[in-house]
């Protein structure tokens, strides 16, 4: 996969008011970075177990990248992998459990994520230095509501120009990702790490895994008071 930065690529009109500019997401974070030592626990919530550290990224999710800059067979020219500190917040970042608009007062498991799904936790072997976009920074570039909203047009465009941003950095200052506020999971953080670096990390990688409906994260859910049945699939429902 290419670091090479590209120009060309532009917001549609009405989106230009919700996406900072490279500059400005360059002044905003620079300093900002936060380190993850050597050590530090990583959870992620997969919906299989080739996808824990896979070796490429085949959906956008939240930060993109942008509809317009995928090829025609669907294949993305970047991504991020998203991970967590705790394995709640990975799960409903993953929407293992998700909330049901139409129903407020419980939640439910997503029946694939139950018979397909696996949680990840995992250590490196070297720090991750990642942009610091969950607080001061995040408000003064004016787009907290917008991560922390269902517009996943304006997050991927978000999310490219972050890419942007981080690549036009010395090679020695480049961050690895950067941190954001979990929307699923107020109050929690959840790190989005660049897809380039998938080979590099998996190598020595220490790795353990199972499958969601055989952890004691599943088994507290589904014993939950407030767990509901699944949404009759003909009725909208989302978060």
């Amino acid at each position: 996969m290419s670091l090479r930065t590209d120009p060309s690529p532009k917001p549609p009109d009405y989106l230009k008011g919700k996406i900072p500019s490279v500059a400005a997401l360059t002044t905003a974070l620079e300093s900002t970075v936060v380190h993850q030592p050597v050590g530090t626990l990583y959870c992620r919530a997969a919906w299989g177990q080739e996808y824990l550290l896979p070796h490429a990224l085949t959906k956008a999710h939240r930060f993109g990248p942008p509809r317009a800059l995928r090829v025609p067979n669907g294949a993305l020219p970047f991504g991020w992998l998203y991970l967590a500190h705790d394995m709640a917040t990975a799960i409903w970042e993953s929407q293992f459990a998700k909330s049901d608009a139409m129903a407020a007062g419980g939640f439910f498991l997503d029946p694939v994520a139950v018979e397909r799904g696996v949680l990840g936790r995992f250590t490196l072997t070297r720090e991750l230095a990642l942009w610091d976009l969950s607080g001061e920074a995040c408000s003064k570039l004016g787009i907290f509501d917008t991560i922390s909203s269902r517009d996943h047009e304006a997050c991927h465009w978000i999310g490219y120009n972050l890419r942007q941003a981080m690549l036009q950095c010395e090679a020695k200052r480049m961050p690895d990702g950067f941190l954001y506020p979990s929307r699923r999971m107020r109050g929690r953080l959840a790190m989005a790490i660049r897809s380039d670096l998938l080979d590099e990390l998996r190598q020595g990688a220490v790795l353990e895994s199972q499958p969601f409906k055989d952890s004691s994260e599943y088994a507290l859910l589904q014993s939950d008071s407030l767990r509901a049945d699944v949404p009759d699939p003909t009725v909208s429902f989302g978060e």
